[in-house]
């Protein structure tokens, strides 16, 4: 059953957080990322949405490891919609047993001045049904469970 650990009773009831953003900001961000050809290349591809002020902005993204090494990088002139698409060669891929994760990181300058930065960590991954088999990055994902 929902919501029956307190009373509800007139008034805020929960945790509220309020922050502040920038006029310019990262108002929304989608993310693919998967293996390709021979699971070594990881596929990125980006689409961001701007709110705000976009003249005399630039957006970065910038691709790091685990040891914060930059392995990817580019920047693209303001717009309200970004797309990016990219390969990043020479990327571990992810697994349960081997969680290799990167930090991908998206700042706005203004100016060239830092108005905004995001970071997320992502895996690069490719699941595939072939043969009637799962695959993890082209090898046999083997699942079991506890007998009942």
């Amino acid at each position: 059953m929902e919501d029956q650990d307190f009373w509800r009773f007139s008034g805020i009831f929960r945790d509220v957080y309020l922050y502040a953003i920038p006029k310019t900001h990262l108002q929304d961000i989608f993310i693919k990322h998967e293996l390709i050809n021979d699971y070594t290349t990881g596929s990125l591809d980006i689409e961001a949405k701007i709110q705000g002020e976009i003249n005399e902005t630039t957006i970065s993204f910038i691709l790091r490891d685990k040891n914060r090494k930059v392995i990817y990088e580019t920047y693209v002139e303001g717009k309200n919609e970004v797309k990016l698409a990219a390969n990043v060669g020479a990327v571990l891929p992810w697994s349960a047993e081997q969680p290799n994760l990167y930090t991908l990181e998206i700042a706005i300058l203004h100016d060239s001045a830092l108005v905004e930065v995001v970071s997320q960590k992502i895996g690069f991954r490719t699941f595939e049904m072939k043969d009637g088999l799962m695959l993890l990055n082209g090898s046999e994902l083997f699942q079991r469970r506890e007998p009942t």
